[in-house]
């Protein structure tokens, strides 16, 4: 069985991301959520395991690209999230406010988690360069880059 650090290994997460609470419980939950993935899909009699499987593994890759931020940004939480004045979790309505969001932070991407019902305001959208990572069926993981 892998180690933590030999799957971080793998995707190109440095050992230091080990180090760092968040980064290293996003990589060990991403393991966990492969492995229950598989776990899932390899019985035979599991009703619904197909869907179940796929939401598994979409949630443990999410969770593995999210460590690899973190790594790729001095594991500062905010490559990862965006808070207001009151530390809460910060929600962007429009792409205006993606754009300023960037600005703000004085960063040329973001990652953006957005209901599939308005994925096209945001691909469509002249201010931004879009590349959709993934979805759910419900939500849409977006990198908006500034144009």
């Amino acid at each position: 069985m892998e180690t933590t650090a030999d799957v971080a290994q793998e995707v190109s997460v440095p050992a230091k991301a080990l180090d760092d609470e968040t980064a290293r419980k996003l990589i060990e939950n991403s393991i966990a959520a492969s492995l229950s993935a598989i776990e899932i899909y390899n019985k035979p009699n599991f009703l619904y395991r197909n869907e179940v499987f796929c939401i598994l593994i979409v949630n443990a890759w999410e969770l593995l690209f999210k460590a690899k931020l973190l790594a790729d940004n001095n594991y500062d939480i905010k490559s990862i999230h965006v808070f207001d004045n009151q530390g809460k979790q910060k929600r962007l309505y429009g792409v205006t406010e993606v754009v300023d969001e960037m600005n703000r932070e004085n960063t040329r991407q973001i990652l953006v988690l957005i209901p599939l019902v308005y994925l096209n305001y945001l691909t469509e959208s002249e201010l931004v360069e879009t590349q959709v990572l993934d979805d759910n069926g419900e939500l849409a993981i977006v990198l908006a880059k500034a144009k």
